[in-house]
């Protein structure tokens, strides 16, 4: 008897990329604002209280026994009243080159718990000491993933496909510093030229290799900006910038913002200093999901 695949799972399960960049737990009062677009998908799970997602004139009241997607770039603003209690979760899931998997997502959603011990459950995995507790975490939240996954307008199957084709490409990019990539090379390990691979990723992607590299770099940047609390001079030396005017210049390019005026418009950057009222937070390795010291978020 022949074995029996899904090509489409396995691309998939090859492809996605699931990292957890912030999280932490919060008790209000509060305010929380990204007046100029968060760069993460924000995952809240609502404990207890009342609060309010406003974007622009919409808003979203968040209750007990509920979680919460709010798509990357979209601005904010989140106001919680009198006794609250969430856990939120900031996190990009690529499934391809600068492709998130929620970025289609018009506006915020909701999805009920089926029962609170799904919510104890998740949260005590969470907390684990152990890799089997963080292993069920991860896949608890897949779980809920999927669930909003379901009710969202996107289309992954030509895009999950695309990742298959040009995972060298992706591998290089995101595993080299920006001075080390030579797209020639990268066309050269797949059997192309070079013109033939940037006609080939603009006729699938609409993207011009050069833009996905910079956009890649440019994520990266951001997130450093808002989640650390190093200098623009280490950031760029990390990213592998010949010098901080340089890696200045390029990121104004991109956004519009010097690096520093970028931090300064998000005040829920990296801090070194505690929550208020009890919180914590804390920035996440790439894939982690474990919880400790006070960080500044919400």
């Amino acid at each position: 008897m022949a074995a029996q695949s899904s090509p489409l799972f396995e691309s998939l399960f090859n492809a996605i990329r699931l990292r957890l960049l912030f999280h932490g737990h919060v008790i209000g009062p509060r305010v929380w604002s990204a007046p100029s677009g968060h760069p993460m998908n924000r995952l809240y799970f609502f404990l207890r209280g009342r609060a309010t997602v406003f974007e622009g004139e919409r808003a979203y009241p968040l209750r007990p026994g509920n979680v919460y997607l709010f798509p990357l770039n979209r601005p904010y603003r989140f106001e919680g009243t009198g006794a609250f209690a969430k856990w939120f979760f900031d996190f990009r899931a690529e499934v391809f080159p600068g492709w998130d998997l929620f970025e289609q997502t018009p506006t915020g959603l909701s999805v009920p718990l089926a029962a609170r011990s799904e919510t104890r459950k998740f949260l005590g995995r969470l907390s684990g000491e152990n890799v089997e507790d963080l292993v069920e975490a991860t896949g608890l939240l897949w779980q809920i993933l999927s669930r909003f996954l379901r009710i969202g307008p996107a289309d992954f199957r030509e895009r999950t496909l695309l990742a298959a084709r040009y995972a060298p490409l992706r591998a290089v990019v995101e595993g080299r510093s920006f001075g080390e990539i030579v797209l020639g090379r990268v066309a050269a390990g797949m059997g192309l030229s070079l013109s033939q691979l940037s006609k080939r990723f603009k006729a699938d992607t609409g993207l011009t290799l050069e833009r996905y590299v910079a956009h890649e770099f440019m994520e990266r940047a951001k997130i450093q900006l808002l989640l650390t609390d190093r200098s623009v001079r280490e950031i760029s030396g990390a990213l592998g910038f010949s010098s901080e005017f340089y890696f200045s210049r390029f990121f104004k390019r991109h956004s519009g913002h010097s690096p520093r005026t970028y931090r300064r418009l998000h005040p829920w950057a990296f801090a070194p200093t505690a929550l208020p009222n009890g919180a914590s937070a804390r920035p996440a390795a790439t894939g982690s999901l474990k919880v400790g010291a006070a960080q500044r978020g919400g």
